[in-house]
């Protein structure tokens, strides 16, 4: 299976031209900017890039001077374009129920995905994006979340698609799930 790319899910070819409009993202959870550092590339432009580390986002901004950054802790509300043509994507924390992250994780931790993963969730659905994405462990907690979104009588059942991937399969020099 082969991924869509942002420039296909905006209708255009997937190599971008001189005179294409570059898809606009907004980047929530930016970190260093791995997700900016890939749509850049892509032929993206990055408008926002969010973050509540303060280092993380220096770092962002060091490799990503023409995005506005906002060193803010989320959930909080934020002013999308009112015109479509955007891609939201999101990485929110996953510390607390990785395998990985055994420290500062409490009991019953494990047992839910956090409450930034089904903040980021609802706005992806009811921001208006044209489109969006989220990064996150393939977590049984988080992908019984996700299947509750595709379940008959969930509000926004159409709204929500998700898959793992292996990201050794890609070329990252580790296993990664996703």
């Amino acid at each position: 299976m082969k991924q869509t790319s942002l420039r296909q899910l905006f209708g255009k070819d997937s190599a971008p031209k001189k005179e294409d409009v570059p898809v606009t993202v907004i980047d929530l959870f930016c970190g260093c900017g791995g997700f900016t550092t890939g749509a850049v590339m892509a032929g993206c432009s990055v408008s926002l890039a969010c973050d509540s580390d303060f280092e993380a986002l220096q770092c962002h901004k060091n490799n990503h001077p023409e995005c506005t950054h906002s060193n803010a802790p989320l959930p909080m509300d934020i002013a999308f374009p009112t015109d479509r043509r955007f891609h939201l994507h999101g990485s929110p924390p996953c510390q607390k129920f990785s395998v990985a992250g055994v420290r500062n994780r409490h009991e019953g931790d494990r047992e839910r995905p956090g409450h930034l993963i089904t903040w980021f969730l609802e706005t992806a659905i009811t921001c208006g994006a044209h489109s969006w994405s989220m990064e996150q462990v393939a977590d049984k907690g988080l992908i019984r979340l996700l299947r509750s979104y595709r379940l008959p009588k969930a509000p926004h059942r159409n709204n929500i698609d998700w898959d793992v991937f292996d990201f050794a399969n890609n070329g990252v020099p580790q296993n990664r799930r996703r």
